[in-house]
């Protein structure tokens, strides 16, 4: 993997182990219903959407399992960390929602990438962003 995508999602990853393990975050506002559940979704969807993005640019030909694995896993794997780091922080605990959250959101954002790169790979190469 190109250098400057590791450091796309290293710099993700700081900032995800940052917010996650804060000892608390709705500080003096009432939570919002599922929104710790909707947040796990969108941050490890995000994760894995960057480390999707840093594999397949790298490597356009790359095999669709190391496509799909890599950061399906990665994120999944990175998130139940997460939840066990939890443990030892004021105010926070290990939840398994928040496990299956992080996985539901890694899967999603895997899907999707994975549908959007079949769909386009046989029409031309990937466009420089």
């Amino acid at each position: 993997m190109k250098f400057k995508y590791q450091i796309l999602i290293f710099a993700y990853g700081a900032f995800v182990f940052w917010l996650l393990t804060k000892p608390k975050i709705f500080e003096g506002t009432p939570p919002i219903p599922y929104a710790d559940t909707v947040g796990h979704v969108v941050l490890f969807a995000g994760m894995a959407a960057v480390i999707f993005y840093g594999i397949y640019r790298s490597d356009p030909t790359r095999s669709k399992l190391l496509l799909m694995s890599a950061p399906f896993f990665g994120s999944f794997l990175y998130g139940t960390f997460l939840e066990i780091v939890q443990i030892s922080i004021p105010l926070r605990s290990f939840e398994w929602g928040d496990v299956a959250a992080d996985g539901v959101g890694a899967l999603a954002a895997v899907y999707i990438a994975t549908r959007y790169v079949l769909q386009n790979r046989h029409h031309a190469e990937p466009k420089n962003f």
